[in-house]
């Protein structure tokens, strides 16, 4: 493997949450240390998944083609998106740090979240899933 190529190793530094891709107990067993950088992403990966879900709720993509296809001057206005955020929940599958950030976000939209995780997560007051099929 690449770590016994390389005789004078000491760190694998991967820049992301996880570290799967390493094979962190041989680099123990040659005294290399493996680190990552957990956290880094969470924030930006939970307001993108609010804005995906905003996006496809209200049909912005559609709305942002028919404009840039001509169809403004065409046919009129894009006809709103009779679809919306409220009376809906949210049901989460992960509830570790990028699910409760996306939880916190939909708390702020008055939404009621659920949540599946292989375990129930302590201090949360939203509604646990044991199974996938539950939280479905």
């Amino acid at each position: 493997a690449m770590m016994d190529a390389l005789p004078n190793l000491e760190l694998i530094a991967s820049f992301g949450v996880g570290y799967d891709s390493v094979d962190a107990g041989h680099a123990a067993t040659k005294n290399i240390m493996v680190t990552n950088t957990p956290d880094v992403l969470t924030e930006e990966v939970a307001d993108t998944t609010i804005g995906l879900l905003i996006n496809t709720v209200r049909e912005l993509y559609a709305a942002e083609k028919w404009l840039r296809d001509g169809n403004w001057v065409k046919k009129g206005s894009y006809p709103l998106s009779r679809l919306t955020l409220r009376g809906r929940s949210v049901g989460i599958f992960g509830m570790g740090r990028i699910g409760q950030a996306i939880a916190r976000r939909l708390e702020a939209f008055g939404l009621p979240v659920a949540y599946h995780n292989r375990r129930r997560v302590e201090g949360l007051s939203h509604q646990y899933h044991p199974t996938l099929k539950g939280l479905a």
